[in-house]
């Protein structure tokens, strides 16, 4: 958002007052500035009507007429996942003004466990591990069979998260790793019984 125009009532009728906003105040003095999940956005023209903002000595004209010059100290970062559902390819004339590009993987099994503990504070390493793998290969069970949404991070954390409150990995595995990889019935119920239960069985209910 390039801007905001915020109205104000007056007796006369109504007035607008020119706000400027992080990513300009980025451009102007040489911030570091990141562009999260730009492929989501409908119109393709919205995004490359920023590359002049791209370009090194790029600038832009605000609906005020004020002319921003980017500094040549900011540092522009554009981040997105395109395996997610929604998420497209990104535009090849915005790539063409990035000086670098980087495809970021997983991380190691033994990275994600590490990560996901310190954000959680489980200290269970082996279930965190054993949640690891669930994860790791529900991504290639949605990859193998066509399914958009999988899991990832985020997912994992939620889990832990989840069955430090529940006890029981599986119940929680249900409402956050299980649901968020798909909607559909059918696809659940391959993941629970291909995936999740031959790492962490139902709990069976007393009689």
């Amino acid at each position: 958002q390039l801007c905001k125009v915020k109205p104000e009532t007056v007796a006369a009728g109504q007035t607008y007052t020119y706000v400027e906003t992080d990513f300009i105040r980025a451009l102007k003095h040489g911030y570091v500035l990141e562009l999260q999940e730009p492929t989501v956005i409908m119109q393709p023209g919205v995004l490359v009507g920023l590359n002049s903002l791209l370009e090194q000595d790029g600038s832009i004209t605000l609906p005020t007429g004020e002319v921003i010059q980017r500094h040549p100290d900011t540092t522009i970062i554009v981040t997105t996942n395109i395996t997610y559902e929604g998420c497209r390819g990104i535009n090849q004339s915005v790539l063409d003004r990035m000086n670098l590009t980087q495809d970021v993987e997983l991380p190691s099994p033994e990275i994600m466990a590490q990560r996901a503990m310190s954000v959680t504070g489980c200290e269970d390493d082996y279930m965190v591990s054993q949640m690891v793998r669930v994860v790791n290969d529900m991504s290639d069970f949605c990859r193998k069979n066509s399914i958009s949404d999988g899991s990832g991070m985020r997912s994992l954390i939620d889990w832990i998260m989840s069955t430090e409150v529940t006890g029981d990995p599986y119940e929680s595995a249900l409402y956050t790793i299980i649901s968020r990889a798909t909607a559909n019935d059918e696809d659940q119920a391959l993941l629970k019984s291909s995936v999740l239960e031959p790492v962490f069985a139902p709990k069976r209910k007393s009689a």
